[in-house]
C-alpha cells in the first residue's frame, strides 16, 4: 500500500479506512490473506531512497499475524510515500 507523505494520524486514518474496505471487498476468514487481516499498523523511523530496499526491509520485518509496518519513501531529501506492508496468513 502506498499513501501520499502525511503526518501519522493521518496514514493511521487512511490505513484503517483501507482495512476496513479490504474486509468487506475480501472477507474477514483468518487465512483471507490481505492487508485487512493485520491487527494493527506500527509507523517506523525508516527512511528509504530505494523502493526495492523499503520492499525488502518489510519483507524482512513484517511477522505474520502482526500488525502491518509502514516506512518512508524519499525523493532526495524530502518524503514523498509512505509505503506499508504486511506478512498476511493465505
Amino acid at each position: 500500500m502506498h499513501v501520499p507523505y502525511c503526518v501519522k494520524k493521518v496514514l493511521e486514518k487512511q490505513f484503517a479506512a483501507h482495512q476496513e474496505q479490504q474486509l468487506i471487498e475480501n472477507g474477514r476468514d483468518t487465512y483471507a490473506g490481505h492487508i485487512g487481516r493485520a491487527t494493527g499498523l506500527n509507523i517506523v523511523n525508516k527512511q528509504f531512497t530505494d523502493r526495492q530496499e523499503a520492499y525488502a526491509w518489510l519483507d524482512d520485518h513484517a511477522v505474520k499475524w502482526e500488525e502491518a509496518v509502514a516506512v518512508v519513501f524519499c525523493v532526495g531529501p524530502e518524503p514523498t510515500t509512505w509505503i506499508v506492508g504486511a506478512n498476511c496468513a493465505s
